[in-house]
């Protein structure tokens, strides 16, 4: 009898996985991407298949749970928290903590000094993010949509979450100062001297990319918020 209970809230016999089973690894791999180490295809996938694995195992055993209660006029989310929420709260606070970590490095930093570490730590890691939101693609295709077409605030695609993340901890604490840089340059220009113009533009590009438009959770393209109000 206990078997045919089993099978009648696992249908399809898939193995149960708890997030705690996959984030360590997951985890170890993420830290790769942002440590800008070589990854070999074979561990992308294996990080891939700890999501999609996290994501499936955890939906087929409390999906129809939570979709019972929104029958029955509970809470409407289709069991939509049950297949990415606490992996989702897992992934901000690693890129809040890594973020945090890293403007120790560059909040003494002014001038061109303070544009050299922006520019570079931008770069690598809007690089990271994407490889990191391709990791997630399932969280974001089924988990993250889910979540946005019920009217949820506040989450994002996981490339969209990593550049809100990086606008609260590492843009906003190093604005006054990147932007006065910039400025310093761009006078510098106008009065003869040679500078270095890909500073300007690696800093004006990452504010328009910043600019999301927060009203649109699924936005992929940037609006230019953050860049006027930064530089106008």
């Amino acid at each position: 009898m206990s078997a045919g209970s089993s099978r009648g809230q696992n249908p399809h016999g898939l193995k149960q996985i708890g997030l705690d089973q996959i984030w360590d690894d997951l985890k170890a791999g993420i830290e790769q991407v942002y440590r800008r180490q070589t990854m070999a295809k074979p561990r992308y996938m294996e990080l891939y298949t700890h999501v999609y694995n996290y994501c499936t195992s955890v939906h087929q055993s409390q999906g129809r749970v939570s979709s019972a209660k929104s029958k029955k006029g509970g809470q409407p989310t289709g069991g939509a928290q049950f297949v990415g929420l606490e992996l989702y709260r897992r992934l901000k606070e690693f890129l809040k903590n890594y973020l945090i970590n890293l403007l120790k490095d560059g909040v003494d930093l002014m001038d061109e000094d303070v544009l050299h570490f922006y520019t570079k730590q931008w770069e690598d890691y809007q690089f990271s993010s994407k490889v990191l939101n391709g990791v997630c693609a399932y969280l974001n295709r089924h988990w993250v949509r889910r979540e946005c077409d019920e009217g949820r605030k506040g989450i994002y695609e996981i490339y969209s979450l990593a550049l809100v993340i990086w606008r609260e901890h590492l843009f906003k604490p190093l604005n006054k100062q990147v932007t006065n840089a910039v400025l310093k340059l761009i006078e510098r220009e106008r009065n003869g001297e040679t500078i270095n113009t890909r500073l300007i533009s690696g800093v004006i590009q990452c504010y328009v990319e910043l600019g999301l438009n927060e009203d649109d959770l699924l936005a992929k393209g940037p609006t230019l918020t953050v860049y006027k109000d930064s530089f106008e």
